[in-house]
């Protein structure tokens, strides 16, 4: 089975995109309350295991970091991405 790690994503009731049905969902929030699969800040990602997830999908997640940090998620994306894996991100407008 695919496995997507939603960077950020707040919750598991909020529906990831249609293309990601059937796909293992794991939740990573740095906010305990929301019960993530992986409790983690997004800059901190070089610390999980590598090449593991299929896909990253990042909702309205990247403008809350400065500039300076952008760099360091993004790069932790690359790190838990398999190969042939893909990044999903979608970005607020406002």
């Amino acid at each position: 089975m695919k496995k997507v790690l939603n960077v950020g994503g707040n919750s598991k009731l909020i529906p990831l995109p249609p293309e990601y049905e059937g796909w293992d969902h794991v939740l990573l929030d740095i906010d305990p309350k929301v019960y993530p699969d992986v409790l983690c800040d997004a800059r901190e990602l070089m610390g999980l295991a590598g090449a593991q997830y299929d896909s990253v999908y990042c909702s309205h997640n990247l403008e809350h970091y400065y500039h300076h940090d952008v760099k360091k998620v993004l790069a932790g994306f690359s790190h838990v991405l398999k190969a042939d894996g893909f990044v999903c991100r979608i970005q607020s407008c406002a």
